[in-house]
């Protein structure tokens, strides 16, 4: 994907002298493995206020039987225990709120149920109990009796525990439905439905309105999630996945607008992320606006450099140039970093790592928790090495209310002098917590960010 700044000067926020404030709630992330250690020990350390199931082994089909662990058994029971035992050791000592994500169809309730799928057989396509055709929402026909039974033994059980109460509990529809390996569209569309190219959108559909009308029945303060869709920059504008998905009046069940802001973090800059008119958020905006759904919130559900996390020159300031932007505008009400233990790893099963630990630092000691952004520009330098973006954003810290600069030279590799806008800064500090004092004029800027104070 190319490269979209070419301006002379960019506004990364239509709204750049608008005040943002973090919410707690922006902070979220996924545990993959069951046991791993949070809070990590040290000092300061990545905080979180909201968990996400998904790709954690309590979907619908781990839970209610599959071809891997119980077998493609029509007789294969319910079994919430790793589920509790995952919510206990997490969800339960730390004040998270819950998204719980409905992903991987049980093969012996798929349409499909010998189809290869990333996770098991049949998981990538709808239950056999919805028809293509009929009058119930999305033009569908059936009963999805299935799907409907096994919600609400699931919120049944759930606010029977003891992690159930004091916290916010969301559900999201289905995990990235845009891939294939996940929900198979090309078989949905062509065989299942009969070469319907909406088929698979209004499956979908009208498994989101089952499950809204079916959990708010059990617990009306839930509130639910669009399907998010990956590679969003693209599935997110016109005839991406999520378009046509809110097109057909997918966001009729949704309170909330979910995408996933991964980016191909070895040829894609990640200022492409937010907030300029060609990034992957203000794509997303432009399409709910255009479907009347501009009044709902946007989370980015889950998001990071994803598998391309090893092979970046220098993850730990991706990670810091991706949380500025994403924070920049306010556009983006929560996030979710994929994940705390693989990819974008910040706990290696010992202690954080370099990236866990430029977060810490940036949620404490650069006051981005609780902090106030004023929004981003983007300058181009061709004077600099590499004649690349100088990038400025303004805040206030969280806490302190002290007033900074965040800024990044977006050119690989290269550096450029650059000296803060105004007067009256005091020092400087980079992203591992070191401070240095500031004396006045320029400093090197490289890809990694660097905080100027008052």
């Amino acid at each position: 994907m190319k490269k979209i700044l070419t301006l002379t000067t960019l506004l990364i926020s239509t709204l750049a002298f608008a005040q943002n404030q973090v919410p707690p709630s922006f902070w979220g992330v996924q545990f993959i493995h069951g046991n791993d250690i949070y809070p990590a020990p040290g000092s300061p350390v990545p905080l979180f206020n909201q968990i996400r199931l998904s790709d954690t082994d309590t979907g619908w089909g781990d839970i209610q039987g599959n071809n891997t662990l119980k077998g493609c058994n029509p007789s294969s029971k319910l079994d919430f225990s790793y589920l509790d035992t995952y919510l206990t050791h997490y969800a339960l000592p730390n004040d998270f709120d819950v998204t719980y994500v409905a992903a991987k169809t049980p093969c012996f309730i798929s349409s499909n149920p010998t189809d290869s799928c990333f996770y098991f057989t049949g998981a990538c396509a709808p239950p056999k109990d919805i028809t293509c055709t009929g009058g119930g929402p999305g033009g569908t026909g059936g009963t999805d009796a299935t799907f409907i039974a096994y919600l609400q033994a699931l919120w049944t059980h759930m606010q029977g525990q003891p992690y159930y109460p004091g916290r916010n509990w969301f559900f999201e529809m289905w995990n990235e439905p845009n891939v294939g390996k996940y929900w198979h569209n090309d078989w949905i569309n062509a065989t299942y439905c009969g070469g319907d190219p909406t088929a698979s959108g209004r499956i979908m559909m009208r498994m989101a309105a089952d499950a809204r009308a079916t959990i708010s029945q059990i617990d009306p303060n839930v509130q639910f999630i669009t399907p998010a869709v990956s590679v969003a920059l693209l599935q997110a504008r016109k005839n991406g996945w999520w378009y046509n998905y809110l097109k057909l009046g997918g966001g009729q069940y949704a309170d909330i607008m979910g995408v996933h802001s991964y980016l191909f973090a070895d040829t894609q800059p990640v200022e492409d992320v937010c907030c300029g008119p060609s990034t992957l958020i203000a794509g997303a905006l432009a399409t709910m606006a255009e479907f009347g759904q501009s009044g709902k919130p946007l989370w980015a559900t889950e998001g990071s450099c994803g598998k391309w996390c090893a092979g970046l020159p220098d993850m730990v300031g991706w990670a810091a140039r991706y949380y500025t932007l994403l924070l920049s505008s306010g556009e983006v009400k929560r996030f979710n970093w994929y994940s705390y233990d693989v990819f974008g790893t910040l706990w290696n099963g010992k202690e954080l790592t370099p990236t866990g630990q430029m977060l810490g630092v940036l949620q404490s000691d650069w006051g981005y928790a609780g902090g106030t952004f004023n929004g981003c520009t983007a300058t181009t330098e061709p004077s600099c090495a590499g004649a690349g973006h100088i990038y400025t954003c303004n805040m206030q810290e969280g806490g302190t209310g002290t007033t900074a600069e965040v800024a990044w030279y977006d050119s690989q590799g290269k550096t450029c002098p650059f000296t803060p806008n105004g007067t009256g800064w005091i020092d400087y500090n980079n992203v591992m917590g070191n401070k240095t004092n500031y004396n006045g004029g320029p400093v090197t800027l490289g890809n990694r960010p660097i905080l100027f104070e008052k």
